[in-house]
Formats: C-alpha cells, structure tokens, sequence
C-alpha cells in the first residue's frame, strides 16, 4: 500500500484538514464520534472502530466533510477499496471537489490493482497539473507494481525532477538493479564449521527487449575448498553461463527461462536449466511454480556431492496471501529428484506481521521441513528435520542514497538421521547496506547462521556487489 496509509501521516493530515478543509471551512470538529474515531487514527487495531463511528456520522448527515474524508481513506487502508471509491466519488461529483480527493483515489485505485485506471486518473492529474509530484510518482508505482520496469524508471526520473523524495529514490534504485537494464558485478564468501568454503565471482547483465521482455546473460566463476586429509579431493573450481528471457503476459502473468552450462574441472560438466511462471492472482494472492536442473551444489553445499557427480533436478511451488493490510503468510514445496537415486523434499512457511506503516519493520514466525528418502555419504541426508522461528526484519532509509536492510531470528531444530536424534536452539542474523549514487548501486551483506544436525551446525558469509543501471 502507499505511503499515505501511514498512521503518524495520517495524524498530519488530519491536523491539515483541521486548520484547512476542517468540517467546512476550517473549524475542528464538534461531533462527539467524529472526535473520538478522529483520535483512534494512529492505532492500526481501533480502525474498524473508527469506521463505524465515521460510517454512523455519514449516514446522518451525508455532507460531513470530515467524517466522509476519513471514513474514505481509512476504508482504503483496511484494504475496503471499493467502499473506499464510493466516498472518494461523492467528492468528485461535487461543485468544488477538494484537492486531494483525485489523487486519492488514484492512489486507492492502484493499491486495488487495477492499474488501467489507475494510470488513466494519474494521467489525467498530470495533464491538468504537470507539476504534481504525487501523481507523477502515483503513476510510477503503477507501472512499477504492474510490471512494467522500462516505463516505471521513465517516470521515477520525471517525478524526482519534480520533487525531491527518499522513498521513490529507493524504488528507481531496486527499478534500475532488478527490472531495468543494467550491469552487476559481485563476489561471495561462504564457510561451516564443517570446513566447507564457497568463494564466487559473478556476472550478470540484463537489457530491456521491450516493456514486456527482458534479455538476462549470467556468469560466475566458483572455487569449492574443504578441510581434510590430503589423500582426498579437497577442491575443485567451476566456470558458468547461461542466457534467459523473462516476458510478462498481461498484468497477471511473468514466465522466466534460462539455459547455459557449469564446466568443473574435477567433475562432470553440467547443462543448466531452468523456468519459472509467477501468477498474480490479485493483490492478496500470488503463487508460482519453478523446474530447475544442474549440480547439486546450490541445496547440498558439499564437495563431494559436486565430486561425484549429482544432478538436481528441483520443481518448486509457492504462493504468498495478503490475509490482512498488515499480515502476509508465504509457502512453498520443494521436491527434488537427485542423481544418485535418492529424493529430497522440503517446505516451508512463514507469517509476517507488520504492525507499523511508518516504521519498516515485519515480524516473522517460521517453519522449515527438510527430509530425504535414502541415506548418502557425500551430503546431508536427514530422515526429517524442522525447526521453527521467530525474527524480525526491516529496511531503513538512513539519509540520501544509504538504506541499511537487517533481519533476525531465533528458533529450535530437531533433526533426525540414521536413528539418531538432537535438539537445540538455531538462529539467523543477516544485513548489509546498499547506497545508491544516480545510476550505480553498491550493496554489501553478511550473514551468519546456527541450526541442528547431529551437532549444532554453523556457517557463515558476506557479499559485495556494484552495479550500474542503464
């Protein structure tokens, strides 16, 4: 949802309308329930309170400036829309509508997901008004939530020529990393307490076909290391490339593909592949399904796996619900059909709870399966292992360009392999900053981690990427 949903912004603007718009022409409030549900704004868990209470106010008296304003725009926060629209529309059909109802419900068109008029009534703000920083930057986010990265960088541009604003900052910064063209370089450093160490160097470079297609070329170099005795293989180093196409189909629908190739030099080559469809059902729903094929290296971390050479063949679902403005609950299945005959199947599933508009923090519980039908000697192969968690994670706009993007958490796991059992207490903590200076990018990340197998089982890592968007 936008960042007008925010309860501290909406104490501001209540005290704007207050000394402007007012009840009227600038008087505060006299009705008893208008005070009351005008002072549960900033609690997120009196709002149908206060929807009651407004609503109450309304149907007596239907020209209430300041209890059919609030009542419109906390609708549009509990995710209400088109209850929302209805009082937005009753503004819009007056003499002298006020200012901010068009943009508004632009807004609450777009949080809606129904992008086409939601970019016809930020159009059409613009026309009128070509100065209007919060439309241009409403129909940023439109293209930007429906997938259209190529325009959504355009009108990023256009909007902060106009007006000056950190989050649409943040938004142009991801748009130019992740959706428009770009280059990155990066590198990464990873090691248990099993002795196991990954070190990678990466490439990646993606261009826009059009504003429905993208063109994604990857490279990276690899080198497995591991402690042991020297009789054994203790190393090896691969090269890879692959090229992909991701193309969206309408508003709903993106599909991603991709094929290249992993040279070891002490393992068998690889063909790597992979495709992906991503579905957004509406707002409240999406869900996915993925194949991939190649080595094992990615879900097993082992040498040996990589040695002897496993193949992967992995198929992938998940599916994410909005149950509430301030609650989403992921999911996701993972059955693998392994190289040496064995099978591994794993799932997970998380609720976030974001309790604050204006504060970026989510609070996150967790739970992870892991299982595999057969034992192996060169992986990990537990009969069952789960634990569960609870975290938090958050990003935070420090000043211009610099966010900072942190999460944690804490749980018990309990694995089960070759008849033996353990216990114990897991934990995750993982951030980094990321500054964005015009068209580059430098992100950094660092992670450490604990979690049960038949011992506590430890590792850890740090990234660095640069990139520069085209």
């Amino acid at each position: 949802m936008g960042s007008c949903a925010s309860p501290a912004l909406a104490v501001l603007l209540l005290a704007s309308a207050a000394f402007g718009s007012g009840e009227q022409e600038g008087v505060f409030p006299s009705d008893p329930r208008v005070i009351e549900a005008n002072a549960l704004l900033s609690d997120d868990r009196q709002r149908r309170r206060a929807i009651d209470l407004y609503r109450e106010v309304v149907e007596e008296q239907p020209d209430h400036f300041m209890a059919r304003m609030w009542l419109a725009r906390v609708l549009a926060w509990e995710g209400r829309y088109d209850d929302s629209l209805v009082h937005y529309d009753h503004f819009l059909a007056g003499e002298e509508p006020p200012d901010w109802a068009g943009v508004e419900r632009a807004e609450v068109l777009s949080w809606a997901g129904r992008y086409e008029q939601a970019e016809a009534a930020f159009q059409a703000l613009l026309a009128a008004d070509p100065r209007d920083a919060r439309a241009a930057r409403g129909l940023a986010r439109v293209y930007q939530w429906s997938g259209r990265g190529a325009e959504a960088v355009v009108a990023y541009e256009r909007a902060l020529a106009i007006e000056d604003d950190s989050e649409a900052q943040r938004d142009l910064a991801r748009l130019r990393s992740q959706l428009a063209g770009g280059v990155q370089l990066g590198s990464d450093y990873s090691e248990d307490s099993d002795g196991f160490r990954l070190r990678s160097l990466r490439a990646a470079f993606d261009v826009d076909l059009s504003f429905r297609s993208k063109l994604v070329a990857r490279g990276s170099y690899i080198w497995l290391d591991m402690d042991r005795a020297a009789s054994s293989a203790n190393d090896a180093e691969a090269f890879d490339a692959s090229l992909g196409i991701e193309h969206r189909f309408g508003q709903h629908l993106v599909t991603r593909a991709r094929v290249g190739g992993r040279r070891w030099d002490r393992a068998r080559d690889y063909f790597v592949a992979s495709g992906e469809a991503e579905y957004t059902v509406n707002k409240r729903f999406l869900t996915g399904l993925s194949l991939r094929y190649g080595d094992f290296l990615e879900h097993s971390h082992s040498l040996d796996a990589v040695l002897e050479g496993i193949y992967d063949a992995t198929l992938r679902s998940w599916a994410w619900f909005g149950l509430h403005p301030l609650v989403g609950l992921s999911s996701e299945v993972e059955v693998s059909f392994l190289g040496d005959g064995n099978r591994r199947i794993a799932g997970a599933a998380s609720l976030d709870y974001s309790p604050w508009q204006k504060i970026p923090v989510r609070f996150v519980s967790g739970l992870g399966l892991l299982g595999y039908t057969k034992g192996s000697s060169a992986y990990w192969d537990p009969d069952i292992s789960v634990e569960g968690s609870l975290g938090a994670a958050g990003e935070f706009d420090l000043f211009a360009g610099l966010s900072f993007e942190g999460a944690t958490s804490l749980g018990w796991g309990y694995a089960q392999q070759d008849g033996l059992e353990s216990n114990g207490f897991a934990y995750r903590v993982s951030g980094g900053p990321t500054l964005a200076i015009g068209a580059w990018h430098v992100s950094a990340q660092a992670y450490r981690s604990s979690s049960i197998r038949s011992t506590t089982y430890s590792s850890w890592g740090a990234g660095l990427s640069v990139g520069r968007g085209l």
